[in-house]
């Protein structure tokens, strides 16, 4: 009987846990030109981007952000996140996590000092389905000992409407993908990267442009635009015809 009573038990504990599958993230996009139109990008931002990838994002943090989260027995802990941005740094299956940049997040512990390591992450992290937002800390390199340790704690409603991920201009992830990056002006010629991925293979070219201020028409693997005006920080183009 005794044996029944456990085994059911245990039944009962590991039914109350849920492994979420994690959603399809993935978008395709076709790269629709505004033919005729001028645009800017800066430097390392692309002009072209098309296929099957992840968007990455960014919440922009404008003053500094300190904080007490909830540790080990329900002991508060303080952290510390400097102004600046987090990016989107990892999925799971039920949440994405926005990191801050190194060397500008602290925690401690009463007693401990520093509770952090190399690869250790505050942030923000949002569900898929953006119901739940808390603020994380990531220690599990400083308690390797552990299988993954993470604190949270709830933004409150006015964080919630303040800290909203916005695109970055850069790719997360792809399962296939083409691009062209502005990679600056510089000895009188504007630089571009031309990147594919397909397959889990990747190609890169680079592709380099005389321009001596005036209207240049340029073409890279049949997509031609026109460079208006350059530097090492900006471009100005118009696209006038996409492969």
């Amino acid at each position: 009987m005794r044996t029944i009573i456990i085994f059911i038990l245990l039944v009962l504990l590991t039914g109350c846990v849920t492994n979420k599958p994690m959603p399809n993230l993935y978008s395709i996009k076709s790269y629709n030109a505004p033919i005729g139109k001028q645009l800017a990008v800066e430097t390392g931002e692309s002009l072209f981007v098309d296929g099957e990838y992840i968007e990455g994002e960014v919440i922009i943090i404008n003053k500094k952000i300190e904080k007490m989260i909830p540790g080990s027995m329900h002991i508060p802990f303080p952290i510390t996140i400097d102004k600046g941005s987090l990016r989107l740094t990892k999925l799971s299956n039920e949440w994405r996590y926005y990191s801050a940049e190194k060397g500008k997040f602290r925690a401690t512990f009463p007693g401990l000092g520093s509770v952090l390591r190399e690869g250790d992450t505050i942030g923000i992290r949002i569900s898929h389905d953006k119901t739940d937002k808390e603020w994380f800390v990531d220690n599990s390199n400083y308690n390797s000992r552990y299988r993954g340790t993470i604190w949270t704690k709830n933004l409150s409603q006015e964080e919630k409407s303040t800290f909203i991920p916005k695109p970055s201009g850069y790719i997360f992830e792809a399962r296939t993908l083409k691009e062209i990056v502005f990679d600056g002006y510089y000895g009188g010629q504007v630089h571009f990267q031309w990147k594919e991925f397909v397959d889990g293979h990747s190609q890169q070219k680079d592709f380099i442009f005389d321009f001596n201020g005036s209207g240049t028409e340029v073409g890279i693997n049949g997509n031609h635009f026109i460079i208006h005006s350059a530097d090492n920080v900006k471009l100005f183009y118009e696209w006038i015809k996409i492969k």
